[in-house]
């Protein structure tokens, strides 16, 4: 992991060194085995719609009991049990605050549900990704409501009685296009100029099926216009490292990048989507908490600091 740190005092820079100088071992094969180091050619899309033929989805998903809600941005369906096990969440978190664990439950394996729940989105021609997946049993959930507890009671619900020892899987998924990732709409970007939400998608499979999933800001029907390259991993970090150490506050800082990846930002532009090259470093602030780093491609603006 990187660490970058510095001093200000007054208005003079008196250190900005790096403590450890390169990546993790772990991240650095990342690097090489996708091809990040040698700046790979990515297509930049414009989205003619964002809307799926959602009547569909009651035939390609194996829904348990349920509502299925859609509106212009995406879709939502929920069963009574995917109610109480989303009350038990902190739902659109992906820092996992909840501290959930990845296990297999007894009705299937955690890796034959996610691809039940890939094969799900491409049978609507949705190519996605998981991001995340968890497991939830009966003490998982029971240690689950009481930190929600507070929250659950006062919106006039209560702790669900279980009949079965294992309850649902937790799939967060992103959308993929040329197996670039879509920067998802829980982290829009405000500061980015038409920057607009990209693709949440959030499943719960139980023994009965889907008891949740909610889909928004899903892009269909692309055309590439125009070929774009990610810039190599090396300057991405470079202009990251130049721009955090040229902001630092009167209070020493310093941050630890964990992770770096190749994304796409959804911007809008003259009434339609495009898809465009960024990439993404997360970091580990020195108070424990994370954050996420933009570096544009195309131009190697910094975002997030």
């Amino acid at each position: 992991m990187k660490r970058l740190t510095g001093i200000l005092v007054g208005i003079c820079i008196i250190s900005a060194v790096f403590v450890s100088y390169g990546l993790t071992e772990g991240l650095v094969k990342f690097c090489d085995d996708t091809g990040i180091n040698k700046g790979i050619k990515a297509k930049v899309y414009t989205v003619i719609t964002r809307s799926f033929e959602y009547e569909s989805l009651i035939q390609e998903f194996p829904f348990a009991e349920g509502v299925l809600t859609t509106y212009e941005d995406g879709f939502v369906f929920e069963s009574e049990a995917g109610l109480y096990v989303s009350d038990a969440l902190f739902m659109i978190e992906h820092n996992n605050l909840d501290k959930l664990r990845s296990f297999d439950l007894s009705f299937m394996t955690l890796e034959e549900a996610c691809n039940e729940i890939i094969s799900c989105f491409q049978r609507i021609s949705m190519d996605v990704e998981i991001e995340k997946a968890y497991a939830i049993d009966r003490n998982e959930y029971d240690r689950l409501f009481e930190i929600h507890k507070d929250w659950i009671l006062n919106v006039g619900r209560d702790k669900m009685n279980w009949k079965m020892d294992d309850i649902c899987y937790v799939i967060y998924l992103r959308q993929t296009y040329g197996n670039v990732p879509v920067y998802p709409g829980w982290f829009w970007t405000e500061n980015i100029a038409d920057n607009s939400p990209g693709t949440e998608i959030i499943v719960f499979l139980s023994s009965d099926g889907i008891i949740y999933t909610s889909c928004g800001w899903a892009t269909s029907e692309v055309d590439a216009y125009a070929n774009q390259y990610f810039i190599d991993y090396d300057k991405a970090e470079a202009l990251l490292c130049t721009v955090y150490n040229d902001l630092l506050t009167l209070k020493p800082h310093s941050i630890t990048v964990t992770s770096a990846e190749q994304i796409l930002l959804t911007f809008k532009n003259e009434g339609q989507f495009v898809l465009k090259p960024f990439w993404r470093f997360i970091a580990v602030m020195d108070d424990g908490t994370y954050k996420d780093y933009l570096v544009d491609s195309q131009n190697g603006t910094v975002y997030g600091i």
